[in-house]
């Protein structure tokens, strides 16, 4: 994470058995201030020299794409993503997978708009960045 916390890079592996190969994937995400109060958030795989490709493992492909705004004292957001496992993968694997993933990602961005939408209800300000005065989200 940069020191702006608007700039990261995540790599991940995940090894799922006997029935498919490991996969991992390499992603940047960055956050984009469009005005005071609506970001976006663009995240996609990339590749580097400090990460290569492993023979043992299969790459995936990711891409992500969210807008969140401040409309008077509600936020919204709208996003949408797009994930490629590459090469052969069970469909009942995937399946389990994508749930799993879907329920884990909307408990977690839950709680961080949970934690906005309390800074905006109590009139705390953001800084620059977005952050709370504190530095924390």
């Amino acid at each position: 994470m940069a020191d702006d916390k608007c700039h990261a890079v995540f790599f991940s592996r995940s090894k799922f058995g006997p029935m498919a190969s490991d996969r991992e994937s390499l992603v940047q995400a960055d956050y984009i201030k469009i005005t005071d109060k609506k970001w976006l958030c663009v995240a996609r795989s990339i590749e580097r020299d400090t990460h290569p490709i492993k023979p043992e493992v299969v790459r995936l492909q990711y891409f992500r794409c969210q807008q969140v705004e401040q409309i008077d004292n509600d936020l919204h957001t709208i996003g949408f993503s797009n994930i490629d496992f590459g090469g052969y993968f069970p469909a009942y694997l995937m399946n389990m997978i994508m749930s799993s993933m879907i329920q884990g990602g909307k408990r977690n961005g839950y709680k961080v708009y949970q934690k906005i939408q309390g800074k905006i209800d109590r009139g705390e300000p953001f800084d620059k960045k977005g952050l709370g005065a504190d530095g924390k989200m």
